[in-house]
């Protein structure tokens, strides 16, 4: 039994050493069919070493820092939210430097200057962006964003599509004549000066931030350092390097001009025109409110614009708010014009003799106006032609009657004295009653101030539109970009 077993074992260790050496055979073919390529063999080469860790800065002597440049190429302005205060920009991010551990010599790799790797197998430097308002787009640059080329010499360039929706403060004092500087400051995570130094380079763009509302002007780039003050130990003050990067950009002010101050304007001078209706037309007042509420609905597209909590009140709310302010007045205004027109009670200050000739006769002169004498002898002449046109369809009614009169006068005595005229002839001395007088006075006070009304609303608004206008030639372009103090 035991002899059966040993001869049973040692067949056994046979096969498998037979099976090995097959194995070992396969092996070297195996290799010459698929063989490593240089790029792989660089990779073992850099990523192998004993020595090598990715959570270490690429620097052989700790006293060096690493200078990263990022360069920014904008191509699309996504949105300008001006109400939040918020711009959304698409953008191509390339950081580069220089890793000291990761060269190697192309002779020895067929050539090969140029291999493509994870941002998860060397260290990346961890920027950030300040005023980001998403999570996600804090970090600009960090191990799960892009990926990376190294040549040969150690310069590693990673590359990332960057969609970013950051704060940017807007001044629209002078809106929509305005341009605005929105500011992308980008921040190495925890990294001293002496560490990692970040400066950052603007690519061109061409038309990229250019839309229908907005166009680029420029890019400025201001590379600064903070102060860092660390009062938990009594190490000296460090700084820490930070990129600042401005945008100017200008808005196209003609959609605003031609759906809001034109016609805000046009409604205001419509509202005028209540002076101009006759005041027993009936429609002088629903005119006025109608383009009050026209008005109203301007205001409201404005505001529904303009941030809320804007520092600088705009310009062109003052003139919306001036033309709401002149609309409201005429309907007033209108009124009390039209009482005086049909009111009931007599003008006071008529009595006065300054008073009476200024209104009715000097004022509606100034004004080209007809004045009250004008009116008087207007009045005369219709009256007089109405009385003969009277006289002519009563015909034979009235000769009969003048005949008896006549014959009654060649009947009586004659004296020194001239007869009355018959009761159809007879009228007041200038044609008009009291009452009629009255009545012919008010209408012509009432024509008077509504020319003057209507004179004096045109005159304070040209004005302050002449005031506006001068305002918006205050604006001196986009204000600068503000930061640290450089170094």
């Amino acid at each position: 039994m035991i002899t059966s077993s040993n001869r049973q074992l040692r067949e056994m260790r046979e096969i498998m050493t037979l099976i090995a050496i097959f194995i070992m055979a396969l092996i070297p073919g195996m290799a010459a069919r698929y063989p490593r390529s240089a790029e792989g063999r660089v990779r073992d080469f850099l990523l192998n070493h004993v020595n090598f860790s990715l959570r270490e800065r690429p620097v052989i002597n700790s006293n060096h820092h690493t200078h990263v440049t990022l360069k920014v190429a904008f191509f699309a302005m996504i949105d300008l939210n001006e109400r939040d205060e918020v711009i959304t920009t698409a953008s191509w991010l390339t950081a580069q430097w220089i890793d000291e551990r990761l060269t190697w010599d192309p002779a020895d790799f067929d050539g090969t200057d140029l291999i493509i790797m994870n941002t998860d197998e060397i260290w990346v430097p961890k920027i950030i962006l300040s005023g980001s308002l998403e999570t996600d787009s804090i970090g600009v640059i960090g191990t799960h964003k892009g990926s990376i080329l190294l040549t040969s010499d150690g310069e590693v360039n990673l590359g990332t599509p960057y969609v970013q929706a950051t704060n940017c403060p807007l001044s629209v004092r002078y809106f929509p004549f305005d341009s605005q500087v929105c500011p992308f400051e980008f921040i190495p995570e925890n990294q001293l000066l002496e560490h990692v130094n970040l400066t950052v380079e603007v690519n061109p763009t061409g038309p990229g931030l250019d839309t229908n509302e907005w166009t680029l002007l420029e890019t400025n780039v201001t590379n600064l350092f903070f102060e860092f003050v660390n009062h938990t130990s009594n190490r000296p003050t460090s700084h820490i390097s930070v990129a600042l990067l401005c945008i100017h950009i200008e808005r196209d002010p003609w959609y605003y001009v031609n759906t809001l101050i034109i016609p805000s304007a046009m409604m205001c001078f419509l509202s005028f025109m209540t002076f101009v209706a006759p005041a027993d037309s009936g429609e002088r007042i629903s005119i006025g409110i109608s383009m009050i509420l026209g008005l109203t609905v301007f205001q409201l597209l404005v505001s529904d614009t303009l941030p809320t909590a804007s520092k600088d009140s705009p310009i062109l709310g003052q003139f919306m708010n001036m033309n709401f302010f002149l609309a409201c007045l005429t309907v007033p205004f209108s009124i009390g014009n039209i009482n005086v027109a049909y009111g009931d009670s007599k003008l006071h200050l008529m009595k006065y003799g300054c008073v009476r000739k200024t209104l009715l006769e000097i004022l509606p002169w100034l004004i080209w106006l007809p004045t009250y004498t004008d009116r008087v002898s207007e009045v005369i002449a219709k009256e007089e032609e109405h009385q003969a046109s009277a006289f002519t369809t009563k015909g034979k009614d009235i000769d009969d009657e003048m005949r008896v009169e006549t014959l009654s006068m060649a009947a009586t005595p004659k004296r020194n004295k001239v007869s009355p005229l018959p009761a159809a002839l007879q009228s007041p001395k200038d044609g008009l009653t009291g009452s009629e007088k009255a009545k012919l006075e008010a209408r012509t006070v009432a024509l008077v101030m509504d020319r003057l009304t209507l004179l004096v609303f045109v005159l304070v608004f040209c004005g302050y539109a002449i005031n506006i206008w001068i305002q918006f030639q205050g604006d001196v372009g986009p204000r600068s970009c503000s930061g640290s103090d450089e170094p």
